[in-house]
């Protein structure tokens, strides 16, 4: 745990050393200005805020575990200064202003309010810091454990699950019916990358560390052996379409 001040955590935002678009995260921007405001006007009566919790892993670029709703509406009434007040429930005398148009000394409560934020150490296990994503997110939607993954392993990885899952020939095998919204299309790519090339001596019948291994070996292949990949899977996708319908 390190507490922060909100002015701190707002330089991270201002210098874009807060990753807002990981592709895990729900969308960010969910609540309406009511829940926005009523966040800023907890700020304004001292009312702690709950606390935060970020990946750190990336010093110059942390990863929001949780939060993300709030560090959004802080980003968007503070930095890009787009969000006016409105449906203040003690404070109604501030509705309709800006970051800009607030008295001196509601932006001097807001620069000044100490937050507990909590940082998940570089050095911690990938299938250790995937179980903290999945118990410590809380979330209106819980993450779905291939959401986790995709943050935890940007590169490759995500981008080849990306595009395999968007392949004519994997929605013509599937008929469209395995859903893009969670991610659950990438897992099944995934799975079929995972038990197709990974040795299964090593599957344990832990699922998830199963794929999270699958999620290291594409990131760490060479463009040669990903298309080798892609070629395959489409072969497989289309004969089991002209086999099976």
């Amino acid at each position: 745990m390190k507490p922060l001040t909100l002015d701190a955590l707002l330089k991270r935002i201002k210098n874009d050393e807060i990753e807002f678009d990981a592709s895990f995260q729900r969308k960010a921007g969910l609540w309406n200005k009511r829940q926005k405001s009523q966040l800023i006007e907890s700020i304004f009566l001292r009312i702690p805020l709950p606390a935060f919790y970020f990946d750190a892993s990336d010093d110059g670029r942390w990863l929001i575990i949780d939060g993300l709703q709030r560090v959004t509406a802080l980003r968007q009434f503070v930095v890009d200064k787009t969000l006016k007040l409105g449906e203040m429930e003690f404070i109604p005398e501030l509705n309709g202003c800006d970051y800009d148009k607030l008295p001196r000394a509601f932006q001097r409560r807001i620069d000044e309010t100490v937050i507990n934020v909590y940082l998940v150490n570089p050095a911690t296990p990938v299938n250790v810091k995937f179980n903290i994503f999945k118990r410590i997110n809380t979330g209106g939607l819980e993450l779905e454990p291939q959401e986790i993954r995709n943050a935890l392993f940007q590169g490759k990885a995500t981008v080849f699950l990306q595009e395999c899952a968007g392949l004519d020939s994997f929605l013509a095998a599937t008929d469209g019916s395995v859903k893009s919204e969670r991610m659950l299309d990438r897992e099944f790519v995934l799975r079929y990358v995972s038990f197709c090339y990974l040795d299964l001596t090593e599957y344990t019948g832990n699922i998830d560390e199963f794929l999270n291994e699958g999620m290291k070996f594409l990131n760490r292949a060479d463009d040669g052996l990903l298309e080798r990949i892609r070629s395959g899977f489409e072969r497989v996708m289309v004969n089991m379409n002209r086999i099976i319908g």
